[in-house]
Formats: C-alpha cells, sequence, structure tokens
C-alpha cells in the first residue's frame, strides 16, 4: 500500500512541477470553511479478513444490506485555493478544492444471507478528497481509510463468545456533484452520488454506493 501512495504523490509533483513551468504564479488566496453532509447507503457488502475470528468458524464470508433507512455522517473542512496565473501576458483565474473528512455509517440490518451469525454493521471512514469542476458540475475524488465491524448485535450461540474487532481497508471513492462548485456563495449546499471500494489484508474488501447531501460555507475571507 505504501508504495501506491508514493506513485499517487509522485504523479502531482510532477504534474505541479510540468503547471508551473509553463506559467508564472503571481498570487494564491485560500480559504476554510466547514462542511457537514449526511448520507444514505443504497447498498454496501462487506467482507472480513480470512484469518478474523468469525472467519475461522463459519468460513470467509461476507455480509452486506440494500437501502439503509439511517443516515450516515460526516464533519470536516473545505479548503479552497484561488490561483492566479501569468501566461503569454495574460492572467488565468482557477480554483481548487481539498476535503478533509471523518464520519460514521451505521447499518442495523446488514447481515449474511446464507448464514446468520448475526446483523449490523458500523464504519468509521476518514478520507482526504478534492473537488474537481466539469462542465456545471464537479467530480469527486477520495483516498482514505475505512475501520469497519460487522455481525456484532444479536449474535448467535456459536458466535456469541467470540472476538469481533474492528478491520481496516483503504478505499478510493469516486462520485460526482450535480452542480457547480462556487466559493463565492455564503451558503452551499448539493448532493454527491458516490462508491467507495476499499481492500485490506487478509482479502478484506468494503464495498458502498450511496448519496450525500452536504452543507457547506464560504471559506473564510471570501
Amino acid at each position: 500500500m505504501k508504495y501506491i501512495w508514493c506513485l499517487i504523490f509522485s504523479t502531482i509533483f510532477i504534474l505541479s512541477s510540468q503547471a508551473q513551468s509553463k506559467s508564472k504564479l503571481e498570487s494564491v488566496k485560500v480559504g476554510v470553511a466547514p462542511i457537514i453532509s449526511l448520507g444514505w447507503n443504497l447498498y454496501h457488502w462487506y467482507q472480513r479478513p480470512n484469518n478474523h475470528e468469525f472467519s475461522k468458524v463459519s468460513g470467509h464470508r461476507s455480509a452486506g444490506q440494500a437501502l439503509n433507512v439511517l443516515p450516515s455522517c460526516r464533519i470536516g473542512a473545505l479548503i479552497q485555493f484561488d490561483t492566479e496565473r501569468l501566461h503569454h501576458g495574460l492572467a488565468w483565474y482557477s480554483s481548487f478544492f481539498l476535503t478533509i473528512e471523518g464520519g460514521i455509517d451505521y447499518t442495523p440490518f446488514s447481515f449474511d444471507m446464507d448464514e446468520r451469525k448475526g446483523q449490523s454493521a458500523i464504519t468509521f471512514p476518514v478520507q482526504v478528497g478534492s473537488l474537481i469542476p466539469f462542465s456545471g458540475s464537479a467530480l469527486t475524488l477520495g483516498l482514505g481509510v475505512q475501520f469497519s465491524r460487522m455481525e456484532f448485535n444479536r449474535n448467535t450461540v456459536v458466535y456469541e463468545d467470540l472476538k469481533n474487532p474492528f478491520f481496516v481497508t483503504y478505499f478510493l471513492e469516486l462520485g460526482i456533484i450535480p452542480h457547480e462548485i462556487d466559493g463565492g456563495y455564503s451558503f452551499l449546499g448539493g448532493a454527491n452520488f458516490f462508491v467507495r471500494v476499499g481492500l485490506g489484508d487478509y482479502e478484506a474488501v468494503t464495498i458502498n454506493l450511496g448519496f450525500r447531501g452536504f452543507i457547506t460555507f464560504a471559506p473564510e475571507g471570501y
């Protein structure tokens, strides 16, 4: 996993270096604003590590749930960078958005349909992401880590005494915001449709598909 992170940061550094060599940076304006979101999982599927206590007894099985009734919650910060560059005597303005978020997602009816070991799942995703304005909408890209625990409520007699700790996956989240992002607003709300795929040690997998409604404010100083 560390090699993937090194490749990502090396690519970003090379691209930014090439961009700077073609134009002269005149000014950078930075603003920070809180961002709060509530979301719903349309579908999730989790597979715990194959060395987990539950996996040793029941086999390497997974659990999931569609259409969760309870919302997930995230809080974090939206950081906006506005830059002015001179290129062949012309001024070019651009904005870059960075998000840092952490949240909680509880799905009370998540279970394995083939073997009922218990139900419920809870996850704590933490991610760093970016909003990329594109043709009146915005793409979202996030990288992070998710701490997950499965089937911890109403365990059957066979599994009730087994340890059931959290397991870790490292995820990539892709999404779309179907409206324009403009830091000039004092108040902004919208929706983000996303898919989040995480992988971990010992064949651990987490998949989430859903949408979030978010609220943010104009960055401080705007």
